[in-house]
């Protein structure tokens, strides 16, 4: 963990950190699993996080109560908390509930969205286009993590998309796995853009179609670095 997140200093809080807290230990460390710097199985104490962000407690122990409830991480008995290990059956999981989910929601959500949140959807596939070209494959995620909660937008069906939205970071780990061993990214983003061009039609079929064959594409490839995989 020292390693992971070096860059992030231990001379005290910065007024950033001081002002956010949890939220910031939070996104620290979620974006370090994201991106494979805090490995599966990584420890994630208190007394270290404290001294590396110079806080107490009580931020700390939310955040890494928030890692557990997104799924990024586990409470091991008598060992505190580590980052989770996902099995081939975990991401298998995470893809039926995203098919059986997003394109529901997609479908109630095309009708409802606004032509300016429609634009919105095409400047997120830009700067998409941006961290692509930059092979920054953490900051690709946080954009497409955000396109795909945006063409959520309209739905009615709030707790539907509540339920998705705890998917979230899951997406975003998996997204960057598949990514860095399928070279997936550039196909991905092209299949963003045939999605977004059947919203802008009011096409709402067509674009849940097109969503689920997105989902169902990356639920096919094989999870090679998952634990267990090939056994």
């Amino acid at each position: 963990m020292h390693d992971a997140l070096s860059a992030i200093g231990t001379g005290g809080p910065s007024p950033v950190l001081l002002a956010t807290g949890a939220d910031a230990v939070y996104a620290a460390l979620r974006d370090a699993i994201v991106s494979g710097g805090l490995p599966a199985g990584a420890r994630l104490t208190e007394v270290e996080l404290c001294r590396r962000f110079g806080l107490s407690t009580t931020p700390v122990r939310e955040a890494l109560q928030r890692l557990v409830h997104r799924g990024l991480a586990v409470r091991a008995v008598a060992r505190g908390v580590k980052v989770r290990t996902l099995s081939p059956r975990d991401i298998q999981d995470i893809y039926e509930l995203r098919l059986l989910l997003e394109p529901s929601a997609l479908r109630a959500s095309v009708p409802n969205l606004t032509h300016a949140g429609i634009e919105a959807l095409g400047a997120m596939l830009s700067r998409a286009r941006v961290e692509l070209d930059r092979h920054d494959m953490v900051a690709l995620s946080a954009v497409s993590d955000e396109f795909h909660t945006g063409i959520l937008a309209g739905s009615p069906n709030r707790p539907m998309v509540q339920w998705i939205e705890m998917l979230s970071d899951q997406r975003r780990l998996l997204a960057v796995r598949e990514w860095t061993s399928y070279d997936r990214a550039a196909a991905e983003h092209a299949e963003h853009h045939a999605i977004l061009g059947c919203i802008a039609a009011r096409d709402a079929e067509g674009a849940a179609t097109l969503l689920s064959r997105h989902i169902s594409t990356s639920a096919g490839a094989p999870p090679t670095w998952a634990e267990g995989a090939g056994q």
